[in-house]
């Protein structure tokens, strides 16, 4: 996914996920949007899995994503979170990682419009 990253025009800084999500530490080329970001790396990685054939199970991503914005004073921080995400997760979920992330940023939402969570299903 970084070398994907980059192929779209931006700076991939550390791409790292667990099973059920993936952060990406990106610098956002300004002549570019977010949306569009989104929307190849998902397409373009999606059928990387497909034709490696890596998983044995289906694989898509889910509709949405979530976008958050760190000052450069808050790169060495945001970088260690997510190159720790494996250790991270045994202590929290995804589900009250993401809703504590909206909260920590002053986002409203409805659990209904969240999208699915592993430990939902």
């Amino acid at each position: 996914m970084a070398s994907m990253i980059q192929e779209l025009g931006h700076k991939s800084i550390i791409v790292n996920g667990v099973a059920d999500h993936v952060h990406c530490l990106v610098g956002l080329n300004p002549d570019k949007t977010i949306s569009d970001l989104v929307e190849k790396l998902k397409t373009s990685s999606n059928h990387f899995l497909k034709d490696k054939k890596w998983s044995d199970a289906s694989f898509s991503w889910q509709r949405g994503y979530g976008v958050f914005s760190y000052s450069k004073s808050h790169m060495d921080r945001v970088y260690q979170y997510i190159l720790n995400q494996e250790s991270h997760h045994e202590k929290m979920s995804f589900k009250a990682e993401y809703t504590g992330l909206l909260k920590k940023f002053e986002i409203e939402f409805k659990d209904e419009y969240l999208f699915e969570f592993l430990d939902d299903v």
